[in-house]
């Protein structure tokens, strides 16, 4: 699962890009939204703006 801050989030994409497994996408309004994350947290290491969090259950 990612939290999202979205008040942090420039919405420059680089995580829906970097994502292995597609999980993320931008909506319309171009807020990043989560479909079906697998918690390899390499959005949350590339964001530059640190507005992901990866919560890794377990």
């Amino acid at each position: 699962m990612i939290r999202i801050d979205h008040a942090l989030c420039k919405k420059c994409g680089i995580c829906v890009e970097i994502c292995p497994k597609n999980a993320l996408q931008l909506n319309r309004e171009l807020k990043v939204i989560e479909r079906k994350c697998t918690s390899c947290g390499l959005c949350e290491l590339y964001c530059p703006d640190f507005a992901l969090e990866v919560v890794r259950n377990g």
